[in-house]
């Protein structure tokens, strides 16, 4: 009996998904129980791309190693093929590679059809949520609001997420440090928190931003005072005045 070749494909969104490998496992578990039944792995690809990426390294060299070994490509469910959009579906058509998700394997081609038009469309209205968000928190930074990242950051400024890479991080976060250091503003209110806070350590940040509004102090940005702005502005100022 001639068994059925196939080709394993994985793909997690995130970095951290990634390292724990807990998303990759999860998909290899599944795509080789099905396999097991029905044939035999000969080989295994994966990328940690965001289903709004369109590299995929992985994806490619399992399309030629499918192409090369006559393979069916298996994947856990379709997304990890169809967040990528048309263009790998047409790649998979046109090398003549038959592919499947190992939880509907015998889904005919309109099925799949369907399910990649679906993921073009979830594909967009993730692009739109992000759009709106990205507004949202640029718009309170305009109104001189603070805004915590679900990691519980204090951002500051939107940039471009091209250019957000390790190196461009830091040397951001150090010019954004300096440049508030610098501020004569936060010079100021920085010293006159201080000052309250060695006079009465219990003093809350909520009752000192009272007392910066009461007595005509503002932000850097024209804006009155609150506790996270006066919490921030004591931790960076303690060690300097």
């Amino acid at each position: 009996m001639i068994q059925k070749l196939y080709i394993g494909y994985y793909r997690v969104s995130k970095e951290e998904q990634g390292k724990s490998g807990l998303g990759l496992q999860a998909q290899k578990r599944a795509v080789t129980a099905y396999i097991e039944e029905s044939g035999v792995l000969i080989g295994e690809f994966q990328d940690i791309e965001s289903g709004a990426s369109e590299v995929r390294k992985g994806m490619v060299e399992a399309i030629a190693a499918c192409k090369l070994q006559g393979a069916t490509l298996v994947v856990k469910e379709m997304s990890r093929i169809s967040r990528g959009g048309y263009k790998f579906r047409q790649q998979l058509e046109e090398a003549n590679i038959n592919f499947l998700e190992c939880s509907s394997p015998h889904d005919p081609e309109v099925v799949k059809d369907i399910k990649f038009a679906l993921a073009k469309e979830e594909r967009s209205k993730v692009r739109q949520r992000t759009k709106d968000a990205l507004a949202e928190i640029k718009h309170k930074l305009d109104r001189g609001e603070v805004h915590i990242s679900k990691t519980g950051n204090i951002v500051e400024s939107l940039g471009s997420p091209a250019n957000l890479t390790s190196a461009s991080r830091e040397r951001s976060i150090a010019v954004r440090k300096k440049k508030a250091m610098d501020n004569p503003f936060n010079k100021m209110a920085g010293s006159f928190i201080v000052e309250v806070k060695n006079l009465d350590g219990n003093v809350s940040y909520h009752t000192i931003a009272k007392k910066l509004n009461d007595a005509g102090f503002k932000t850097s940005r024209g804006n009155q005072f609150t506790q996270v702005q006066v919490s921030r502005l004591y931790r960076r100022y303690y060690n300097q005045l």
